[in-house]
């Protein structure tokens, strides 16, 4: 019977250390330091080493990944607390009953419905001048939904639209259906957010300059 032979020894590799040099057998696991540089783990290492070393990676791993969530979104930073805030954040303290039990942003969210239902009625009501081949008589749809709006003015968005689908004309609950689409699509994808909310932060701080402007005035006309 062949015997068999003995498998070749990991390979060897001189390593220069200052003017004196050594041989090591290195492997290629590599682990990160605490500079995010890697180095070779050699079987030189104790198991307490390379536990050491596991940790080390896992912590800078942790350490990147809060810093990249950190810097995604900087609106998420502490604000300042004026106005007498009280919470922990660093955010005024806005009494729970000033808006009946909302929020500011659920209150603004609350007059975006209503807007946004302006804003379809405004659409579908263009779309069916487009489709208007009479001259400007108007097509159904247009005329039954302007006879509808002229009845009932438009304070609430969901209110109007809830009282156009219990109407009794076939005609006018599916305009309300198609108005809750036009909705749906200008909300989600057509009306710029960010924009309003810059525009809100340039229209107070032009305000504010020119009440203090006027306010500067009367204060110096009055001595």
């Amino acid at each position: 019977m062949r015997a068999l032979s003995a498998p070749p020894p990991p390979p060897l590799v001189a390593v220069h250390a200052g003017s004196t040099t050594t041989t090591k057998t290195l492997r290629s696991r590599r682990f990160l330091n605490r500079d995010g540089r890697f180095y070779d783990n050699n079987d030189t290492n104790t198991n307490k080493d390379k536990d050491n070393n596991r940790r080390r990676l896992r912590r800078v791993k942790a350490t990147s990944n809060n810093n990249n969530n950190n810097n995604d979104d900087p609106e998420e930073k502490k604000k300042p607390s004026f106005g007498g805030g009280t919470d922990s954040n660093g955010r005024m303290h806005v009494p729970t009953d000033a808006f009946g039990g909302m929020s500011p942003e659920f209150k603004a969210a609350s007059a975006l419905k209503t807007l946004f239902t302006m804003v379809a009625v405004r659409i579908v009501l263009a779309q069916e001048e487009g489709y208007d081949n009479e001259g400007g008589g108007g097509t159904p749809t247009s005329i039954a939904l302007g006879k509808f709006l002229e009845e009932n003015p438009l304070r609430d968005g969901n209110e109007w639209l809830q009282k156009m689908l219990e109407c009794e004309q076939t005609e006018l609950r599916l305009i309300a259906l198609r108005l809750i689409e036009v909705r749906r699509a200008y909300a989600e994808s057509q009306f710029d957010f960010n924009e309003v909310r810059n525009t809100a932060r340039l229209e107070i701080e032009k305000d504010n300059d020119k009440l203090m402007v006027d306010y500067m005035k009367q204060s110096l006309s009055a001595e």
